[in-house]
């Protein structure tokens, strides 16, 4: 069993908080990388045991590949990466350059239909300045006398009926016949 001091374990590992030290050693127990006891009142760790570090030659060799495939791994990734955001960048270019288009477009729009607004306005105002179907009797084009109708349930006033010719047959009292 080793005994460290919080102090020697500060300096020698260059962290300057207490509580970063706890946060790494904690780590370090939970990982597996040591068995150690923290003595917080003490400031002191007690190192019961740790992991094993040590390399046979032979092993040597295979650790190197298994880095080296590491290292080629990772570049495939980063190439992959590289390539996506490309695509990316691309894609965001030519959607803000499709929207930019399709803004102008609607603009342009707005401004036509504002024109075609302003002339049909201007234009519709001279033909109702020059017509002699001015006030009520722009009512009657094509749908015969509108005073003759019941608003509410749009069917011929018994007036109309009468001017018309409807209900002529119907005798004293409004009874169909001849009157008796």
């Amino acid at each position: 069993h080793r005994v460290l001091s919080y102090d020697v374990l500060l300096q020698s590992i260059d962290i300057a908080d207490v509580r970063q030290l706890e946060d790494l050693l904690i780590d370090a127990i939970t990982h597996g990388l040591i068995n150690a006891k923290l003595d917080q009142q003490s400031r002191m760790v007690e190192v019961l045991d740790t992991m094993g570090r040590d390399l046979r030659p032979n092993d040597i060799d295979s650790m190197m590949d298994v880095l080296n495939k590491w290292v080629e791994d990772s570049q495939k990734v980063l190439d992959t990466l590289k390539e996506v955001e490309g695509v990316a960048i691309k894609s965001f270019d030519e959607r803000a350059a499709n929207k930019k288009k399709l803004n102008e477009k609607v603009e342009s729009m707005k401004q036509v239909i504002k024109k075609e607004l302003a002339e049909n306005d201007a234009a519709g105002k001279a033909i109702l300045g020059s017509s002699s179907m001015v006030g009520g009797d722009l009512l009657d084009i094509g749908f015969g006398c509108m005073d003759d109708y019941d608003e509410e349930f749009r069917r011929p006033t018994s007036a109309g009926r009468k001017k018309r010719g409807f209900g002529a047959e119907r005798g004293p009292g409004g009874r169909s016949g001849g009157g008796l």
